[in-house]
């Protein structure tokens, strides 16, 4: 019996995934649209096929240049902190269950429960710590 398309595509999105990770090791700078392009294959439907597998192109390209996933290249760096939010003096007021929200940088997090206030309070402290991290040095 024949492939359907979907089957086909996530055949070619695995591939194109494995062959990129294989260019990585010798060209760690190497953006995954341009491996796409030159594969000839829709880097927009590689991006939502990741996407729905869970696989990160940052982690992908931390992984190549030898980093250990989901720790900061930089230990010192205070970016790669957790930072702990408490409640406000409201009790009960958690508007909002089940929010995953994931940061241009590739960082990737989820809140059981949280209120609309403490994630607005949590995005704007981020935005201001990224601002002022300062980049690894080789």
């Amino acid at each position: 019996m024949e492939e359907s398309t979907p089957q086909q595509a996530a055949s070619r999105y695995r591939k194109i995934i494995d062959g990129y990770k294989a260019q990585l090791r010798n060209h760690p700078e190497l953006k995954l649209s341009e491996y796409c392009r030159s594969s000839h294959t829709n880097y927009g439907g590689v991006i939502d096929w990741t996407k729905r597998h869970g696989i990160s192109v940052l982690e992908l390209r931390r992984e190549a240049r030898g980093e250990v996933p989901g720790k900061s290249a930089c230990p010192s760096d205070p970016a790669g902190t957790f930072i702990q939010f408490m409640p406000s003096g409201r009790s009960g007021s958690c508007d909002l269950r089940g929010v995953s929200i994931t940061f241009p940088d590739g960082v990737n997090l989820t809140l059981q429960e949280s209120s609309v206030e403490s994630v607005i309070s949590l995005l704007s402290v981020y935005q201001s710590r990224q601002g002022t991290a300062k980049p690894c040095s080789d």
